[in-house]
């Protein structure tokens, strides 16, 4: 679960990306993303699910994450001058690579020898992992009040009261 959550960065811009490209009306470079996706998917995953296991699949899918991210922006370029905030993306990936190398490392050698109950294990697992990624988007300023009014904006009106409180964490 480490591994994919690290990548994850890259689905949300994708999803940005598509949702772009769909808005301009291009919608037939989706077959052409998908079976792109779908290659390096199998391909990765030929490659290193029989060494590694299900590790081997979640590079695998992440890689898929890489590859739709990359076309996609690649055909989103092609039509539209694109910036992109790149302290922002480090950032994050900073943050999601502290996050996942603990996780990985607690469920290879932790994982069933000190918390032996899987749904217990997993609890601990997503809390300490959100609970980690947080502090790290805190220490590294990665948020500002634009992100918030953002995510404000997308969220339902209860849950969006949820976020006033971190807010003030970040300039």
């Amino acid at each position: 679960m480490a591994i994919p959550t690290l990548f994850l960065i890259f689905t949300s811009l994708n999803i940005i990306a598509s949702t772009t490209l769909q808005a301009m009306g291009k919608t037939k470079v989706f077959l052409k993303i998908t079976l792109a996706t779908i290659a390096v998917d199998l391909a990765a995953s030929i490659l290193l699910v029989p060494r590694f296991g299900v590790n081997g699949a979640a590079i695998a899918r992440a890689a898929m994450m890489i590859a739709g991210f990359i076309y996609t922006f690649h055909e989103l370029k092609r039509l539209v001058k694109v910036k992109v905030d790149g302290k922002s993306m480090l950032k994050t990936f900073i943050a999601s690579l502290t996050m996942a190398i603990p996780l990985v490392i607690f469920d290879t050698f932790y994982s069933g020898v000190v918390v032996t109950d899987v749904a217990l294990g997993v609890a601990v697992e997503l809390t300490f992992g959100a609970s980690l990624y947080g502090l790290m988007m805190l220490l590294l300023r990665a948020l500002n009040r634009q992100d918030f009014e953002l995510l404000r904006g997308m969220s339902p009106r209860p849950l969006s009261r949820v976020l006033n409180p971190f807010e003030r964490f970040f300039p």
